[in-house]
């Protein structure tokens, strides 16, 4: 959790050594360098952005960092991903950039996770961490976490790069905007998601964006953080600038559904859930005859008609309401929950669950 409780969190003589430039901070003094030695800060991406944030983490005490990557150091990275070098290459950069973080403070408690984050395994792994640290390069990954640090009330550092241009926001903290909500902002003011291979990125240009990244301070609650804003950086101009998020009313609400059952959805993976494929379901229903219900939970913008299977539509913010005719609905029928990546499909289940209802999820491809 954020600001975790630091009674009786051992504090050594070393300690006092290697922190004490911070110590001597009022704002921080050794209660808030506790307070970073209990933190836990996963990074997703382990490559330029990821560069100067962990090296940061690491050197200012934070006790607990996890890695996520399923890349592996080549020759071509080195030009920007400075936590990598030659002795590394061709290994996975989550143990790369491990071996790095140990050299530098042996004290941090790293956890790497050398595979790609998928709708299969983002809740399991981010559900342990209080703050997500968005490094990654692509949009499909990052709707992914935007999508579970939701349904686990996480806040989140999202950083990006295009050639010569950075962004930095923090994310679904305290009630404000999400990743969906950054693109409410103009096209030409949005740092654009693409290859550095095809257009190329000047290479300090992703440290000095991990290093911003790496300065929030949630962890210790100081100052201003850049909830509700997102600051461009352009390196060729020199020049900083802020802009306005403004928080779309579909967002308030989903922050606002997800938080409510957050209670239950923590405890995911102790509620087995029974999943079908797409082939499994046309299987069992031509051999079995058993009559299935199909139940489609995404959003109504998200919504269309796939495989020409007949469903109903019951959003996720609506099941609660029409448990009803859900019971109606399924009195001869078996449930089964689809949506675009099974997590709003994995929630139904438990709020069915709760109501009496057996069901199963449609299974989706990662």
């Amino acid at each position: 959790m954020l600001n975790p409780v630091v009674e009786g969190t051992p504090f050594s003589f070393l300690d006092y050594k290697r922190y004490s430039r911070q110590l001597i901070l009022p704002e921080v003094k050794v209660e808030g360098q506790k307070r970073l030695k209990e933190s836990r800060v996963i990074c997703i991406g382990a490559g330029g952005l990821a560069s100067s944030l962990l090296m940061n983490l690491a050197a200012v005490g934070v006790g607990n960092i996890g890695i996520i990557d399923n890349d592996y150091v080549d020759i071509s990275n080195l030009q920007r991903q400075i936590i990598h070098n030659v002795e590394y290459l061709g290994l996975n950069k989550a143990f790369s950039a491990k071996n790095h973080l140990l050299l530098l403070n042996p004290n941090c408690k790293i956890l790497v996770y050398p595979k790609k984050l998928t709708t299969l395994n983002a809740l399991s792994i981010i559900k342990d961490y209080d703050i997500v640290v968005d490094c990654t390069d692509n949009f499909n990954t990052r709707f992914l976490i935007d999508e579970t640090i939701l349904i686990l009330n996480k806040p989140l550092v999202h950083g990006a790069i295009f050639k010569f241009e950075g962004q930095i926001s923090v994310l679904n903290y305290q009630g404000g905007p999400t990743y969906r909500d950054i693109q409410t902002i103009r096209t030409n003011d949005i740092v654009r998601d693409t290859d550095c291979k095809i257009l190329g990125v000047i290479g300090v240009l992703p440290n000095i964006i991990g290093t911003i990244q790496a300065t929030e301070k949630i962890i210790l609650g100081l100052g201003n953080t850049l909830s509700g804003r997102i600051l461009m950086y352009n390196a060729l101009s020199m020049e900083f600038r802020s802009l306005e998020i403004r928080l779309r009313n579909l967002s308030a609400k989903k922050i606002n559904y997800i938080q409510s059952f957050s209670p239950y959805t923590s405890q995911l993976e102790q509620d087995g859930y029974r999943l079908f494929s797409l082939d499994e379901l046309k299987f069992f229903t031509r051999i079995y005859k058993r009559v299935y219900l199909i139940i489609d939970v995404r959003n109504y913008e998200d919504y269309n008609q796939e495989d020409n299977l007949l469903c109903h539509h019951i959003p996720l913010m609506d099941i609660n309401k029409k448990i009803i005719l859900i019971k109606n609905l399924v009195t001869d029928k078996y449930p089964i929950l689809r949506c675009n990546n099974m997590q709003k499909s994995i929630i139904a289940h438990k709020i069915l669950k709760k109501n009496g209802i057996n069901s199963a999820i449609l299974k989706t491809k990662s």
